[in-house]
């Protein structure tokens, strides 16, 4: 590399080909600390081969298995050393004469989209085009949107681009960040993202696409309703790959397969964003209500039934649900029994006569998950592990009994109100506004249709039609993006 540092990379030719003078993708791993390439058998390296490209997959400082000077050496080097390492392969493939040099694509996801846009922004004259897979553009944003579960590493990841509570930080991750340099990009870029992407926000496509779309340069944009960090389901990534091969085809002439599935046809026009239509809308400030507004709430003694659908990527799982409703003891337990394809799950809550939460337990398949609630905050017993939610609102917690608690708001049309929840997948309070959204009539019965979104992610969705006379919900859709953006249905017997 630039330094003189040796990088290992593994090189893929198209088989039969000369391996001379050939239209070249680099492939750039995510991580980017700990992750590499290795020597064997690779889907994306074979199929990008097989359309007649010879493929570099560069393990560039910062990867894993080289030892801690090699891993640690990426630090502070994003957009810079890191970046020198692809430049370097570039020059190198040029030099073997493998590589055309008009005809050299850079391509990746997570940190590989974010070398993407840097190879694009940096060294504009060294790449033909660019595939950025949910890579982030903006490491400001990037670094104020972490997940809960990366908290715990924050300072490693300052340590990796630069702090931002410094001022020789903000310049560093500022001269890193792509979105900054987006003047300079003047190749054809293709943008994928998953709208429910935990770790690089929707926000970062959003960002670079206005940016580029704004001066006038080619920019292409998927983006999947239905995925995170990355595509996991068959019908997006076939779709997803039809289009980066005939992106590729279009930019350095590679092989490109025009028929397709009719089903990946059609989901391929969907993920088709149209770039005059992106905005870009900074994180919402919106202040919780300080107090759940339950004002009118009487419980009694019973049971329903339900039927619970699950839908997870077309499939569809039928199950039952038998709710009971009992006061024991001076607190009232409300226990949900569902019957399914995995088994039995047995979900236990109990209130106290105030209908404020105490302690929840969720048994599935002999594993015990347990939670004690408190004024602010969640303690959680997940199989012997324990761990707390800080929550410093008043709050409202998921689970059985939750149409019932929200049956005695103040509801009425037009109705809004926004508080916390506790998120037992990022482990961090949530923001979420429920709206009353209108009335509809179930079976002869009148209810309230009630949705609550989430405030940062709206597919983190529950809508409830609430019965008014008895104050359950008839019926329950919620949107689960956690789990490959599933969705569970329950409607009352």
């Amino acid at each position: 590399s630039s330094d003189g540092l040796e990088i290992p990379a593994y090189l893929t030719v198209p088989q039969g080909s000369t391996g001379k003078n050939l239209p070249a993708v680099i492939l750039v791993h995510g991580g980017p600390k700990g992750p590499r390439d290795n020597w064997g058998y690779n889907a994306e390296a074979q199929f990008l081969a097989n359309r007649g490209y010879a493929v570099l997959q560069p393990n560039f400082r910062a990867s894993g298995g080289y030892g801690k000077a090699f891993l640690n050496a990426g630090d502070l080097q994003w957009g810079k050393l890191m970046q020198d390492d692809l430049t370097w392969g570039v020059k190198y493939l040029v030099e073997l004469g493998v590589a055309h040099p008009d005809k050299v694509v850079i391509m990746g996801g997570s940190y590989g989209g974010y070398a993407t846009l840097a190879g694009l922004a940096f060294t504009p004259d060294l790449y033909a085009a660019g595939v950025d897979i949910v890579g982030p553009s903006n490491l400001f944003t990037l670094l104020s949107s972490v997940p809960a579960y990366w908290e715990a590493g924050r300072a490693f990841l300052y340590g990796m681009v630069g702090d931002p509570r410094t001022e020789d930080g903000k310049a560093r991750i500022r001269e890193a960040s792509p979105l900054f340099s987006a003047d300079r990009i003047k190749k054809p870029l293709l943008i994928i993202q998953g709208a429910n992407d935990p770790r690089v926000k929707k926000a970062e496509a959003d960002q670079i696409v206005i940016a580029l779309r704004e001066k006038g340069d080619k920019v292409s944009y998927l983006l999947a309703d239905d995925e995170g960090h990355g595509f996991a389901k068959p019908v997006n990534k076939m779709a997803m790959y039809a289009e980066v091969e005939r992106f590729l085809a279009e930019v350095v002439g590679g092989r490109y397969q025009r028929e397709m599935p009719g089903d990946v046809a059609r989901r391929l026009e969907e993920l088709r964003v149209d770039v005059s239509t992106v905005v870009f809308t900074p994180k919402e400030e919106v202040a919780s209500t300080e107090e759940i507004p339950v004002i009118s709430t009487e419980w009694k003694e019973d049971e329903a039934s339900y039927d619970v659908s699950m839908e997870v990527q077309g499939q569809k799982f039928p199950m039952e649900m038998t709710r009971t409703v009992r006061f024991s003891e001076g607190k009232w337990m409300i226990r949900e029994e569902t019957n399914g394809p995995m088994g039995q799950v047995q979900d236990e809550f109990w209130y106290d006569t105030s209908f404020k939460p105490l302690q929840r337990v969720i048994n599935q398949m002999g594993q015990n998950i347990s939670m004690q609630f408190q004024p602010r905050s969640v303690s959680l017993n997940l199989m012997g592990q324990s761990m707390e939610i800080a929550m410093e609102k008043a709050y409202l917690p998921d689970g059985p009994g939750m149409d019932m608690l929200v049956a005695g708001m103040p509801l009425r049309a037009g109705y809004s109100v926004v508080f916390d929840m506790p998120d037992l997948n990022a482990l961090k309070p949530k923001q979420v506004r429920l709206r009353v959204t209108g009335e509809e009539d179930i079976e002869g019965r009148k209810t309230l249709v009630v949705e609550i979104a989430g405030i940062e992610n709206e597919n983190d969705r529950m809508t409830l039609w609430i019965d008014t006379d008895n104050g359950w919900a008839l019926r329950t859709e919620q949107l689960l993006p956690a789990m490959m953006g599933a969705k569970m249905t329950m409607h009352r017997k």
